[in-house]
């Protein structure tokens, strides 16, 4: 029998020796087909270039191996990992680094690899939250159990399933903590900072060639999909309390409907979806662990917690997300000075996502006039004292800061054609 208590326990890593923070990152990129600007396909029936082709130059020369095709689709290089999302997005997977000089490395080589498999096979990527054309309709899920059992429970939880698994992408950080209090700490400091977080990398604004009005698309996908699953990390009461609970979370993923059999692990049959906490009576440890990796909150609680919220903002600018999120989750001192600059209170928090969002003169007066001078007080701080070889990945952030505006230059797109072209050339297809 399965207990809270020992779920808590478990996340509360009583039993866990404290070691040197780390932290992580997973990136998702849509891959292109340069002859003809459609998203590469896992397979192809005929000749063309498909994932499959990707994968094989990966294997035979880039020191790549399959590590799990039934999960994900799991490619493994030391402690990198490439998996595949349903609709053949790729996911880098980096190592734990306990030094931001690693991490950034590591996704350096990825580049750097990424780029030689433009020139290989004509394609090119797409560093962007919501591809912009089309409809998620028009791409083939993954053959995988998995994936087939998660999209036929989306038709029933939502209308923008599809949309998720085909047709979104995002970076996800991850970041370590050492107890119960350690880690209520970071989440609630993780958790105040989405507005400015999301501001700063949203990158999802057209859908089907249009403009949503929506700084970030991706966001509502989440939010209009399964919110028994998604969303905030815990019960909506912690807005009105002020404050997030690891004990929150839990009832809210053993509240959520069992996705997959607990009783046939990794043969992803699908269920008749009755809440985790029916099944504790029978449960163990490890098929909680199994359902908590179907739960896909704003953050997700391991043994470490994942911030889930951010939109891809682009290459260009991930290296200095992550520097400025790892400074103020693990430097307490900063982040204390910081937070006497945030406008806003925790219980304030959705409203500020929501005005942040919707690209209008009130959202861009809002971080003009309240959140632009502080953050950028901040990251030029950030700037002067951290090592030299990491402070030019700041520049990108400070012209973000500022010209905050420049996004809107796609309401002049055009045609389908003329949009992809304008993310090629101003998005990850620059040479590295």
């Amino acid at each position: 029998m399965l207990t809270i208590e020992q779920i808590m326990r478990y996340h509360s890593k009583i039993d866990v020796p404290i070691s040197p923070k780390k932290v992580g990152i997973e990136l998702e990129l849509f891959c292109i087909n340069g002859q003809n600007n459609t998203i590469v396909p896992y397979q192809v029936i005929e000749d063309g270039i498909s994932v499959q082709n990707l994968i094989g130059y990966l294997m035979a020369y880039k020191g790549f191996s399959i590590s799990d095709f039934t999960k994900t689709f799991e490619l493994k290089k030391g402690q990198t990992k490439i998996t595949l999302e349903p609709g053949a997005q790729f996911e880098f997977c980096s190592a734990p680094h306990e030094y931001l000089t690693d991490l950034l490395r590591d996704l350096h080589i990825y580049n750097l690899t990424l780029q030689e498999l433009a020139d290989e096979f004509k394609v090119y990527w797409l560093d962007v939250s919501y591809f912009p054309v089309g409809k998620p309709s028009d791409v083939s899920l993954i053959p995988n159990p998995r994936y087939e059992t998660m999209h036929n429970y989306f038709q029933r939880t939502g209308k923008l399933g599809r949309d998720i698994m085909c047709y979104t992408g995002s970076l996800q950080i991850t970041f370590d903590y050492d107890s119960l209090q350690d880690l209520e700490e970071k989440v609630n400091r993780a958790l105040l900072l989405k507005p400015i977080f999301l501001f700063l990398t949203a990158n999802s604004r057209l859908r089907e060639g249009k403009d949503t009005g929506l700084r970030s698309f991706r966001t509502i996908t989440y939010r209009n999909t399964d919110s028994s699953r998604m969303g905030t990390p815990g019960s909506e009461e912690i807005w009105n309390s002020g404050r997030w609970t690891l004990l929150s979370y839990i009832q809210k993923v053993l509240k959520a409907p069992v996705m997959f059999s607990l009783r046939e692990k990794y043969t992803y049959q699908e269920t008749d979806n009755k809440a985790f906490d029916s099944f504790m009576e029978d449960s163990s440890l490890s098929d909680y662990l199994f359902h908590n990796s179907t739960i896909w909150t704003d953050i997700r609680v391991r043994q470490y917690f994942e911030i889930r919220y951010l939109d891809n903002p682009g290459i260009k600018l991930i290296p200095g997300i992550i520097i400025l999120l790892y400074t103020l989750i693990y430097n307490p001192t900063l982040w204390s000075s910081f937070l006497k600059e945030i406008p806003y209170s925790f219980n304030e928090v959705p409203q500020v996502v929501d005005l942040l969002n919707t690209a209008s003169e009130v959202s861009d007066d809002y971080w003009k006039n309240k959140l632009m001078e502080p953050f950028m007080t901040l990251t030029e701080h950030i700037q002067r004292n951290i090592e030299p070889s990491l402070s030019l990945s700041l520049d990108p952030i400070k012209d973000k800061i500022v010209n905050y505006k420049s996004s809107d230059d796609l309401l002049n797109l055009g045609n389908d054609k003329d949009i992809l072209y304008y993310f090629k050339r101003n998005h990850y297809s620059i040479k590295i």
